[in-house]
C-alpha cells in the first residue's frame, strides 16, 4: 500500500476518493491520459487497499508513473517531499502534546490563509474542535 499522504495527493489530483474497483478503473485511465503510461486497475486496487493482498513491494516503474501523474520527475523526488511533510506533521503534533496539556485546556491554531481553530484537550492526546472562525484582519 501507499503512504496515506501520497494517496491523498493522488486522490486530490484525480478529484475523488479511491474506495471501490470503479474508482481504480477511472484512476488507471486518468494516469494513462496524463502520463502515457499504464498501471492496471488491479495494481491500483492493491496500492489503495481496495482489495486485500499479501504485501508486495510495487515495481519502481509503477511508483515512478504515480510520481509522474503528480508531476514529479521520479518516485524518489515525490518520496523525499513526503518524508519532509511527514516529519513536519509529526514534529508539530509532538510539540503540542509535549506541552503536558490537562483536560479542558484550549489551544488556538492559525490555519492558512485566515482562519482560527480552537481545540480543547479532551484526554489521552485527543482534542475536540471548540470553534472555527475567520480571523479579523
Amino acid at each position: 500500500m501507499l503512504p496515506e499522504l501520497i494517496k491523498r495527493k493522488i486522490e486530490k489530483k484525480y478529484g475523488k476518493r479511491i474506495a471501490y474497483t470503479k474508482d481504480c478503473v477511472g484512476l488507471a485511465q486518468s494516469i494513462n491520459t496524463a502520463t502515457n503510461e499504464r498501471i492496471s486497475a488491479l495494481t491500483l486496487m492493491r496500492l489503495f487497499g481496495v482489495i486485500s493482498h499479501k504485501v508486495v513491494k510495487p515495481r519502481l516503474f509503477t511508483l515512478d508513473t504515480l510520481a509522474k501523474y503528480l508531476e514529479y520527475k521520479s518516485w524518489d523526488d515525490l518520496f523525499h517531499e513526503y518524508e519532509n511533510e511527514e516529519f513536519k506533521y509529526a514534529h508539530n503534533v509532538e510539540m503540542i502534546i509535549n506541552k503536558q496539556l490537562r483536560k479542558g485546556d484550549v489551544i488556538m491554531l492559525h490555519c492558512y490563509p485566515d482562519w482560527l481553530l480552537s481545540l480543547e484537550y479532551d484526554n489521552e492526546n485527543c482534542f475536540k474542535i471548540k470553534d472555527i472562525k475567520k480571523k479579523n484582519n
